[in-house]
């Protein structure tokens, strides 16, 4: 929207209170993102209230993920696998195999996202292709289930329910409820408010990617770090010949609580090659949302009270998992 309207060449100023571009040929209300639904019968989607729903970020980098345990473990982000089976990146979606009864793709959304549910209807939507089995589709709080579905067969499907008015650990399965394996390709996946089912349609990759990291987040060389070609990602601050701290600026706020995995972090003095820090000292001793503090030993030649280039010289050196387990 523009005010006032200028023809080519006209001197003067204009107010740009809005720009909008989007999917199709109708033009729909400019509206800031949120999880409010706007009661407009032309507006072609609703926000997805999943996060990665069409399962492009995978920033664990895996072609594929296999869990031979009763236990959970992530995949492409915000996805989790359950129990014995695998998961594997497509072109477009993800093949699930799911082996062991009650083994489940799922994923759950942090409690001040179901909280801001609560009472309201809403619709999950899903595709689905190549299957083998059954699906049974729960929309769950806690160890409970909301609503069920059974899928036998391939395309879209979608579930309505309103939700309760006490909602904790709100979470999307998509399950093996027999003894018998099935698999599936899994195209999308889509929670939205309402009881109408609107098309996906994708955030901006930049967007989802900043969504997904604070859950998950790694600092990687992806065409191969080395002690020669080292990646920078913070400094290092000596309070001593052999030792000090390192603060690292995090892209996006991330959530508390988290562990943290550190591997191939060293420095860098003057023209030398990478040095390497003592991997058994490292400790964290402060965090905030935005920024770590983490103290590392073990170097030698540093001058107190220096500051140094931190940096990374393997394909993976910090990994930050604040995921929801």
């Amino acid at each position: 929207q523009f005010a006032p309207t200028l023809s080519v060449g006209d001197g003067g100023s204009m107010d740009v209170l809005w720009v909008k571009l989007e999917i199709g040929s109708i033009a729909t209300p400019y509206s800031p993102n949120s999880l409010e639904n706007y009661s407009i019968s032309n507006m072609p989607s609703n926000p997805n209230l999943l996060i990665n729903g069409n399962f492009e970020v995978n920033q664990r980098i895996q072609a594929t993920y296999t869990n031979s345990e009763n236990s959970a473990m992530y995949t492409v982000d915000r996805w989790r696998l359950h129990g014995v089976g695998s998961v594997t990146k497509l072109t477009k979606g993800v093949h699930c195999v799911l082996t062991s009864k009650y083994c489940h793709f799922s994923q759950n959304l942090e409690d001040f996202n179901s909280k801001m549910l609560v009472g309201k209807q809403v619709t999950l939507s899903f595709e689905v292709a190549n299957l083998v089995g059954t699906i049974t589709v729960k929309i769950r709080q806690s160890s409970s289930n909301i609503k069920t579905l059974l899928v036998k067969n391939n395309g879209k499907h979608s579930i309505t329910l309103t939700l309760p008015n006490s909602l904790s650990y709100f979470d999307i399965h998509f399950e093996n409820n027999s003894t018998t394996e099935i698999s599936f390709d899994l195209i999308y996946a889509k929670l939205e408010l309402g009881s109408i089912v609107t098309p996906l349609i994708p955030r901006p990759f930049s967007e989802e990617l900043a969504l997904c990291q604070r859950y998950y987040l790694k600092f990687y060389q992806p065409n191969g770090a080395s002690i020669t070609n080292p990646a920078f990602i913070g400094t290092f601050f000596s309070a001593s010949a052999s030792g000090g701290y390192a603060l690292i600026d995090l892209p996006n706020a991330i959530r508390g609580g988290f562990s943290l995995t550190i591997k191939n972090v060293g420095y860098k003095i003057g023209s030398a090659d990478v040095g390497v820090f003592s991997s058994t000292s490292y400790a964290m001793i402060t965090q905030n949302h935005t920024k770590l503090k983490i103290y590392c030993g073990g170097g030698s030649g540093f001058t107190a009270g220096n500051a140094y280039p931190l940096c990374i010289y393997g394909d993976l050196a910090l990994e930050i998992d604040a995921e929801i387990y």
